[in-house]
């Protein structure tokens, strides 16, 4: 799989279409998005491999470069930071919850890649930029007035740099709570205003938390279960999703993934135990199960052509 994606990331920007001929291989469409692709996949990869597989390294790195250049924009007023799906050079501005692991990918990337061939400073520096301004939530985004592309991330940071360069650049800095009774004021509209108890954002917070160890990314895991707790937890026990987050209704179903991965990073994030699955030792695939990180032996590496 990993020849595959290699032999068909482009090679301009790095990254992968939506939709791929089964019999081929071939990818089938103009439309970049990060909605179940396999970025996730390449960086733990490495990481587990003990970063043996330097084409694996490389194409992370392309990948997130061509991510951060082509798919991250801010919104026109309030300036917050999101990822959306480009087709043919046009943003669509829809950002998904299934989006939100991201963040700690990027997280994990600009934590793990220091001091690796093709990997800078500068670009840890905006890895973790990227990664600390994006945001949760399943919406649409207000388009800029005269052209889409005037939201464009990089276009931002480069003005803020040529300007003063102080303090954090626009999209990275908490946006204030909405507080208006316009819904078009808050630069977005709900796509889908269900909650569905999905880990992607907390394990995103909770990699954060682990990666640059400020207590903020822990403070937003515990505000999101003490959320959870208040909207959809069941009396009889359980919890349940519920439908319209401005006004929560209870649905009637808990999904699987509450259990084996939502709770689990919270409970990770808010455990006592500092170093209770440490990120140096273990890599946690894309259902929250650790695996240990492959400490390859000399002769094992000989053999088997590891890292050649």
């Amino acid at each position: 799989m990993f020849k595959l994606l290699e032999r068909t990331q482009n090679e301009v920007h790095g990254l992968w279409g939506t939709v791929w001929d089964t019999a081929t291989g071939d990818q089938k469409n103009g439309t970049e998005s990060v909605v179940g692709q396999p970025y996730e996949y390449i960086i733990k990869a490495f990481l587990q491999g003990d970063k043996t597989e330097p084409k694996l390294r490389d194409m992370f790195i392309k990948v997130v470069q061509g991510i951060i250049q082509n798919l991250l924009y801010i919104s026109p007023a309030r300036h917050l930071l999101y990822v959306t799906d480009v087709r043919q050079g046009r943003p669509s501005g829809k950002l998904e919850h299934l989006s939100c692991f991201l963040p700690g990918a990027i997280a994990l990337g600009a934590k793990y890649l220091e001091g690796e061939p093709g990997f800078s400073s500068e670009m840890k520096q905006m890895w973790f930029w990227a990664a600390e301004g994006l945001g949760p939530d399943e919406v649409m985004f207000k388009a800029w007035p005269k052209d889409p592309n005037d939201g464009l991330w990089t276009k931002h940071v480069e003005r803020w740099r040529q300007q003063s360069g102080r303090g954090v650049p626009p999209g990275v800095k908490d946006g204030k709570p909405f507080r208006g009774s316009i819904e078009g004021d808050k630069d977005y509209f709900f796509r889908l205003n269900s909650y569905q108890l999905r880990p992607e954002t907390v394990e995103s917070l909770y990699v954060l938390y682990k990666t640059t160890g400020d207590p903020v990314w822990r403070d937003r895991v515990w505000e999101i279960f003490e959320a959870i707790r208040k909207h959809c937890r069941m009396e009889g026990g359980g919890y349940r999703s519920v439908w319209n987050v401005d006004a929560p209704s209870p649905s009637d179903d808990m999904p699987s993934w509450f259990l084996a991965e939502t709770l689990k990073y919270i409970y990770l994030a808010a455990s006592p135990k500092k170093d209770l699955v440490p990120l140096d030792k273990w890599v946690f695939n894309t259902e929250a199960h650790p695996l240990p990180i492959i400490r390859w032996r000399d002769w094992e590496k000989k053999r088997y052509g590891i890292g050649a």
